[in-house]
């Protein structure tokens, strides 16, 4: 059997203050309360979804599919594109799920290292162009750093190169839609890009997200794909979340106010935060803790917790996503209160 990296949040231990998942406090929009339709005894079609997103965002319905998330389709598309020793390019600092994926299908992950800012490089990317590059994996806004990069390069990286590029727009919601590249994806071949209903709309636990690319790939992931991978729920939660614009503009000034209260209160406890554009927060470690495993262990044992830097390569960051503002502070008090024992103790 294949060895498979198991580090990356597969532990379903409960913490009472938990910033690890990117999830929204706010929950599902307000409409899917009030007309969800609960007829779950015929199987799932996605048609009325795919006319709903083709509709939103003026995309051909030929170049869109629907999945069980974001997920779905990072296991996919390796599964489609990939054979044994294929190189995949991905910055070094990214979701893990890309590496695991193209691990399991046999390729070989190729890591850009990050601009000094941790912005992406697109100029080392391009340099390490070749024949057997045959996928490169981006998130826009980049997972685990949130920071948004100029959708600009990433269409100039996709014109230099034969290779499939994979924009991640799973939390594109958080930064606006000028930065999206799903109106982009028809018109090149080579470019697929995932979006997402977890973040932003709230729907993390309902598991639906599309893809938009060419006809040609999507016909190949249709063909690979379970078929029934989405619940009718979900699909029917789906097309009246694409209705409620309010929802994302109540979400993006949530968000707003949250990342400022933690990015202020860190700052005070010691630790470097990246400027957050997206619904994470990513923060170099308090010289006091050895690294943010010893950070960790820490703050687990009174209950909270958040995702460490070792899974995206930086072990001396941890990366936050906020919450409600009553478990985000008393994330803080509890960071607080582990910095003063810990200095007591030296």
């Amino acid at each position: 059997m294949r060895k498979i990296n198991k580090k990356y949040w597969l532990k379903e231990k409960e913490f009472l203050i938990d910033l690890t998942l990117s999830e929204n406090p706010l929950g599902i929009p307000s409409i899917i309360k009030r007309e969800i339709n609960l007829e779950v005894s015929r199987y799932p079609k996605t048609k009325k979804l795919i006319e709903a997103v083709s509709i939103r965002f003026c995309v051909p319905k030929e170049n869109i599919i629907v999945g069980a998330g974001v997920d779905e389709f990072i296991g996919l598309i390796p599964q489609l594109l990939l054979k044994k020793g294929d190189l995949v390019l991905m910055p070094k600092v990214t979701f893990p799920r890309f590496e695991m994926t193209t691990r399991i299908f046999s390729g070989k992950p190729v890591f850009i290292q990050m601009r000094e800012d941790l912005k992406i490089d697109f100029a080392a990317f391009e340099k390490r162009i070749q024949r057997r590059v045959k996928l490169i994996f981006i998130a826009n806004p980049n997972n685990p750093t949130g920071l948004v990069e100029d959708k600009k390069k990433i269409i100039k990286l996709v014109k230099k190169t034969k290779a499939i590029l994979v924009d991640d727009e799973a939390g594109i919601d958080f930064v606006g839609e000028e930065n999206s590249l799903v109106r982009e994806a028809p018109k090149l071949k080579n470019l697929i890009v995932l979006r997402s209903f977890s973040k932003g709309f709230g729907m993390a636990g309902l598991r639906i997200g599309f893809c938009v690319a060419s006809p040609g790939i999507i016909a190949g992931l249709q063909a690979i794909k379970p078929p029934f991978s989405v619940s009718s729920v979900s699909i029917e939660a789906a097309i009246l979340a694409l209705r409620d614009k309010e929802h994302l503009r109540k979400t993006k000034k949530f968000f707003k106010k949250e990342k400022k209260f933690l990015l202020e209160n860190l700052k005070k406890l010691g630790f470097g935060v990246l400027p957050p554009e997206s619904n994470f927060i990513f923060a170099r470690m308090n010289p006091i803790f050895s690294s943010a495993k010893d950070f960790i262990e820490a703050i687990n044992k009174k209950g909270a917790n958040c995702v460490g830097g070792e899974n995206f390569h930086m072990p001396k960051f941890i990366r936050i996503s906020p919450k409600d503002h009553k478990t985000n502070q008393i994330f803080i008090e509890i960071v607080a209160k582990v910095i003063k024992e810990k200095t007591s103790s030296h």
